[in-house]
């Protein structure tokens, strides 16, 4: 039995003892790591209260609380001795989340199924497939560049590619991403990373989401929501913001979505 305070697919953030980001698990795994004594501390808020059998002795029943981070006993030293070189594998997923499903030469927002991984010096012409020479781009955008650099096809790229450290990746792959989480891994991303910048102004605006939604709840108007949230007229936090702020709308009262411009709206439908 459990008491769920989140869906049961939010996934926990793993530690190493020192706090250096590891893994995310489910709370089943998670379970097993508090039952087995290998759980060192935990942080973050309460996910899930598991309850198991009730003591012979006492008559108590057992209840394992999940936290959203936990630190875990073990031996990392393989791990902290690669970390400086480690490069993380390359897939459209986290290709996407590193540049916030923007295409990088229209500077549009899509959904993850109108993208596509576009190689900045063509594989043809020597081009590799690593994380330095790829961007996110359009559909649109893609089959105009073709072959050619982006020189050749007149489009100019938006952001300078970059491989992810290792606790940056470990965002990327986050399927649903909590504040307290997105705070903790924040500490461990390089200051002048793009991810650094983006996820403390998604931390910003996710504090003032309430507020803002609130004030527009009231009639407020929509323009701090374009100020606080949005960039060029698109969706400038990252996707695991969305459910958020989605919700932060419907609780405010906020559910007819023909007053709203086209970016809150897709929040709505």
């Amino acid at each position: 039995m459990h008491s769920q305070l989140h869906a049961l697919t939010q996934e926990v953030l793993r530690t190493d003892v020192a706090g250096m980001p590891l893994e995310w698990i489910d709370y089943r795994v998670a379970a097993t790591l508090y039952h087995s004594d290998q759980v060192a501390y935990a942080c973050g808020s309460t996910l899930f209260r598991i309850r198991g059998g009730y003591s012979a002795k006492s008559g108590e029943r057992s209840i394992i609380e999940v936290n959203s981070i936990i630190a875990t006993h073990g031996d990392t030293h393989t791990l902290e001795r690669n970390r400086e070189h480690y490069t993380p594998p390359l897939n459209n997923r986290t290709l996407f989340r590193r540049d916030a499903n923007v295409c990088m030469y229209c500077g549009q927002q899509f959904r993850a199924a109108e993208l596509t991984r576009d190689h900045i010096t063509p594989i043809s012409r020597g081009g590799r497939d690593a994380w330095t020479n790829v961007v996110t781009a359009c559909r649109r955008c893609n089959n105009h560049k073709g072959g050619r650099t982006p020189e050749e096809a007149r489009l100019q790229l938006m952001a300078v590619p970059f491989t992810p450290t290792y606790a940056e990746y470990i965002y990327l792959k986050g399927r649903r991403v909590l504040a307290d989480q997105m705070e903790y891994l924040l500490t461990h991303f390089p200051r002048g990373s793009p991810l650094h910048a983006r996820l403390r102004d998604a931390l910003a605006g996710a504090q003032s989401a309430p507020v803002l939604a609130a004030d527009y709840a009231a009639g407020g108007g929509v323009m701090p929501w374009m100020q606080q949230l949005f960039g060029r007229g698109t969706i400038a936090v990252p996707l695991d913001q969305v459910d958020r702020l989605r919700e932060t709308l419907v609780a405010s009262g906020v559910t007819d979505a023909a007053g709203l411009p086209g970016e809150l709206r897709t929040l709505l439908v």
